[in-house]
């Protein structure tokens, strides 16, 4: 069983190399993303099925995502161990050892079965969520790019980023949109990549309650970090020192990576500089959108 992805242009791909069947586990926001991606890929992991998880030995406490999601480990080889709980019942259903770059390694998940229907294997989303994540977020990190907590639209061929905390809005932005006909690359999680001068706006599987996702990319006009209002929409540029501490607030950081933490900074600190950025309030109303107009008008010149 195999099953390749690019996500953010990235390639991805999961090998189980006893090829048992994988669970008939609903993948519809991967769907998009499963590509054919051979054997010249960015990040490799191989899935190994087992009844009962191995013991791994590792050392130093690396990090904890809370709330029994995941923990991170050294190894003695200079990588990473990482075990993710079932926050239910708080034992073990996937262990891994990834190497130094977390960039390939061997992973062991619990198996699955369903008595009823005779099915017994893997179910794909426990692994790409967290284990690839992971993965992608501390490659990204490495070659230039950041996963951020955000709504993603294309708009006029360009591509705006709609940032802000739960509740602040981004689903609904992304319904507007959506009503508009714009393609919405995720209305929860996004990536953005700097190919050489240029920023790229990338769509990812894992969506908010808007439900939107999409594989497309665009190039990145504008970022808006945004809050409900209570006099109309307003919009106001943003100096770069403004915007460092809300990036910093709405990014997914490698903090296990020391290295990686200091090239986002240095990513985050460019694209201040060549992004446009705006404090947005809007009303709950559709015609927010005719108010941000063409992405080729500055906001504060309407």
């Amino acid at each position: 069983m195999e099953i390749g992805l690019e996500l953010g242009e990235i390639r991805v791909r999961l090998h189980e190399r006893r090829n048992r069947s994988c669970l008939n586990w609903p993948l519809w926001t991967f769907e998009p993303f499963q590509a054919a991606v051979g054997d010249q890929v960015d990040i490799d992991l191989e899935v190994r099925v087992t009844r009962r998880l191995p013991d791994i030995p590792h050392g130093r406490h690396v990090f904890d995502a809370g709330h029994g999601l995941w923990t991170l480990f050294e190894t003695e080889a200079g990588g990473c161990y990482l075990e993710t709980l079932d926050t239910r019942t708080r034992r073990p259903y996937i262990r891994a050892v990834l190497d130094g770059a977390l960039a390939r390694g061997e992973i062991w998940a619990r198996e699955f079965r369903d008595c009823r229907r005779g099915l017994r294997g893997w179910a794909p989303p426990t692994i790409i969520n967290p284990v690839v994540e992971l993965c992608l977020l501390t490659w990204l990190a490495r070659h230039g790019g950041v996963l951020l907590h955000g709504a993603g639209v294309v708009w006029d061929g360009v591509g705006l980023i709609f940032t802000g905390p739960s509740e602040a809005g981004k689903s609904t932005l992304s319904e507007f949109y959506l009503a508009r006909g714009a393609p919405v690359l995720s209305d929860e999680r996004i990536i953005i990549r700097r190919i050489g001068d240029t920023f790229r706006l990338c769509g990812t599987p894992w969506p908010g309650t808007a439900g939107a996702v999409s594989r497309q990319v665009a190039p990145l006009e504008r970022i808006y970090f945004i809050r409900h209002g209570s006099q109309g929409h307003r919009a106001r540029r943003l100096a770069p020192s403004e915007s460092a501490r809300r990036f910093l607030q709405q990014c997914f950081l490698p903090h296990w990576d020391r290295e990686a933490m200091a090239r986002t900074l240095t990513f985050l600190e460019a694209l201040q500089e060549r992004v446009e950025c705006y404090e947005l309030a809007f009303m709950k109303d559709p015609d927010v959108v005719d108010f941000l107009g063409s992405a080729s008008v500055p906001a504060e010149e309407r």
